[in-house]
This record gives structure tokens, C-alpha cells and sequence, in this order.
């Protein structure tokens, strides 16, 4: 019985990060900031990678379009 707790358990982890790699993806900035992109900022290039591993390990880089705020 614990076996099969521990196990679901697992996947259950492993089932909530989707490894890949997005390049240019509209989800990226969710991704990686957990919040929508405000209207203000410009996202030029964007690079997302996540690991398949059971922890979550990921990279990311962002290009922005420079603004007075920025």
C-alpha cells in the first residue's frame, strides 16, 4: 500500500513539470515569471527550457524592446 502512495506521489510530481524547450513561445513570460506579460513590455526574443527531470529545473533568457520604463 505505501508503495503504491509513494508512487502515485511521484508522478504526480513528474506530471506537473512538462519538460521542453520553447523558443519565441507567447508562454514563455507565464513560464517563467508565473504572471501575465504587462501590456508595456515588448518581448523581442524569448528562450525557455525545462528539464525532465523529477525536480523542477529550468533556464530562460528575454530580449526586451527598450521603453522609458525599462
Amino acid at each position: 500500500m505505501m508503495r503504491c502512495i509513494a508512487l502515485l506521489l511521484m508522478l504526480l510530481v513528474i506530471g506537473c513539470h512538462y519538460p521542453g524547450t520553447w523558443q519565441d513561445d507567447p508562454g514563455n513570460w507565464e513560464r517563467a515569471y508565473g504572471s501575465a506579460k504587462p501590456d508595456d513590455v515588448v518581448v523581442l526574443h524569448s528562450y525557455y527550457w525545462r528539464s525532465p527531470h523529477w525536480s523542477l529545473e529550468f533556464c530562460y533568457a528575454f530580449q526586451f524592446q527598450a521603453n522609458e520604463k525599462l
